[in-house]
């Protein structure tokens, strides 16, 4: 048998024997893969017990003033949010005070309008109470009106033909002017009509008179020189050191009955200083798209002028 020693030196019995000494069978041994462990001596912590401390709370942040006062601070919204109210604020400050007296000063501007514009239309109607008015019929149908103005100043007028059919119902309406007409003097304008247009019974005349406060006349200072050929020609001459800005002719036809028949316009548009101009006056046609028979013709300045400086 064999025995062996432990590590203090003593004997070890022998495991296959019992107690008695018999000899008992050894088991075969199991054998498994168990990985080795490994045996690490960790180190003894000895813990101490740990104080527990009261954290202070952060006291708020303030800012001071120039003299060392402390001054506290809002928060950044509502800073902000204060500014946008302000600027809101003096935008309608400043829109009520530009505003306000401009729509007060329109007012005032609009009112004085109103005044000016009640006072012409009195004096208008007080020019056009002193004028006379004759209508011819001519051969192709249109409508010459003579405007004789019997008023101290040189007025404008407007000329209104009002149509009506054989049962007195209106059927149309027609305009035309006359820029200038001088104190006491005549002039001419012409309705058109289309030969097409509706069949009239009876027309009415109105005509309302305005004094000129804008433009100069000078239908005194203007001289023309007619040339028959084929066609009426005339010569237009400005007598004057300025340039007129419209001129308007009118050329009227009679028959041997000394009856007008015919009218031709001529416009002329910026005649310079002492300046000249050839312009062409047709012949007018009759209803059947004819010339006119005529016995003699007269050359007439319904009106010349140029604006007057503002």
């Amino acid at each position: 048998m064999n025995n062996e020693n432990n590590n203090f030196g003593n004997q070890i019995p022998d495991n296959n024997q019992n107690t008695f000494g018999n000899q008992v069978p050894t088991p075969e041994p199991t054998f498994q893969n168990v990985p080795p462990v490994q045996q690490v001596n960790e180190p003894i912590v000895q813990i101490e017990p740990v104080e527990t401390k009261s954290i202070p709370q952060a006291e708020p942040q303030m800012n001071t003033n120039n003299f060392g006062q402390p001054t506290t601070e809002p928060k950044k919204d509502n800073k902000v949010l204060l500014i946008i109210i302000v600027v809101i604020v003096a935008a309608l400050v400043g829109f009520a005070a530009y505003f306000i007296p401009k729509l007060s000063s329109d007012k005032k501007i609009d009112d004085l309008i109103d005044e000016i514009e009640k006072d012409i239309e009195k004096e208008s109607q007080e020019l056009s109470k002193h004028y006379e008015a004759k209508d011819y019929v001519l051969a192709d149908g249109d409508i010459l009106v003579e405007v004789e103005n019997k008023n101290n100043v040189p007025v404008y007028a407007n000329v209104k033909l009002v149509f009506y059919d054989e049962n007195g119902g209106l059927i149309d309406t027609k305009e035309t002017f006359i820029s200038g007409i001088y104190a006491s003097k005549k002039a001419y304008g012409v309705v058109h009509l289309s030969s097409d247009g509706p069949k009239y019974s009876k027309y009415d005349i109105t005509v309302k008179l305005s004094e000129l406060a804008y433009i100069n006349l000078y239908e005194d200072k203007i001289s023309v020189t007619p040339t028959m050929s084929e066609d009426l020609l005339l010569t237009i001459q400005n007598n004057t050191n300025d340039t007129i800005e419209e001129i308007d002719i009118g050329v009227i036809y009679y028959d041997s009955d000394d009856k007008i028949i015919g009218y031709s316009p001529v416009y002329v548009d910026a005649l310079p200083p002492n300046g000249s101009t050839v312009e062409k006056s047709y012949i007018p046609d009759d209803s059947n798209y004819n010339d006119i028979n005529y016995s003699r013709y007269e050359v007439v300045v319904n009106s010349a002028y140029t604006f007057k400086n503002p």
